[in-house]
């Protein structure tokens, strides 16, 4: 969440592992890519396009997951040229902070299984056919790149959809949920739900979009996170909060 922004109202694994786990998806991937070319002309002559169509999909997939962590390094490493060099970088350097603080189990931030289960439980109780969330992810921060895995993860076993992106602006500490409009679609409804009955501190906002809009009028410098048209809230993963 933005400085000043919003109206409030009141087994995981540290960032480490989930590098390392993302890294060997990485891998996989680049091993995938060197045979395409191969796949895709076996594919052709026997009439089997699904599997290019199916090849194509899991790249885009694992690139999805691993834009975040390359935005972050060209934001810690900005004089690394070499997107590749970079990651290691980074890969490194979050090696040598450490785990993240978890809870038994290894969740970041003290997020247990429990709780993870209990958002499941939630989360696959929505039965409209519209079930989306968003996150916007602190920038150059392992910590809360691994927070927002695990969430996204949550939210995928559930059968929900999920997006990140690595915010654009400096983030206050903590999590927020940030609604677009004062009427939301039920599904938020539910997304919000999942945090509060799981025991995981979020400070929920609404009308965020109208306030974006009324600080850009008057401010145009004024930085924020800003939403798509189509975007009902954003999930807003912020530093590991001092206390």
């Amino acid at each position: 969440m933005p400085a000043g922004a919003g109206k409030s109202r009141g087994g995981g694994r540290s960032a480490a592992a989930v590098w390392s786990a993302t890294m060997r998806d990485r891998d996989r991937g680049r091993a995938g890519v060197a045979v395409a070319a191969a796949i895709a002309a076996v594919a052709v002559l026997a009439g089997g396009g699904w599997y290019v169509w199916r090849l194509t999909q899991e790249q885009a997939r694992l690139e999805g997951l691993l834009r975040p962590f390359e935005e972050a390094a060209a934001k810690v490493f900005p004089d690394e040229r070499d997107a590749a060099a970079a990651l290691e970088k980074l890969r490194a350097r979050v090696a040598e902070l450490g785990p993240a603080d978890a809870a038994p189990g290894g969740s970041p931030r003290g997020i247990g299984e429990e709780q993870l289960q209990t958002m499941r439980e939630v989360l696959a109780g929505e039965s409209g056919a519209e079930r989306k969330v968003w996150f916007d992810v602190a920038p150059a921060n392992a910590e809360a790149a691994a927070v927002a895995e695990t969430l996204r993860r949550t939210f995928v076993q559930a059968g929900w959809q999920a997006s990140v992106r690595v915010a654009r602006v400096n983030l206050k500490p903590g999590l927020f949920f940030m609604i677009a409009d004062e009427q939301a679609p039920d599904y938020v409804a539910t997304a919000l739900r999942a945090f509060e009955q799981a025991g995981i501190p979020v400070t929920s906002a609404s009308g965020y979009r109208a306030y974006y809009e009324e600080m850009k009028g008057k401010n145009p410098a004024w930085s924020g996170i800003q939403l798509a048209p189509d975007q009902a809230y954003t999930v807003v993963v912020g530093p590991k909060p001092t206390s």
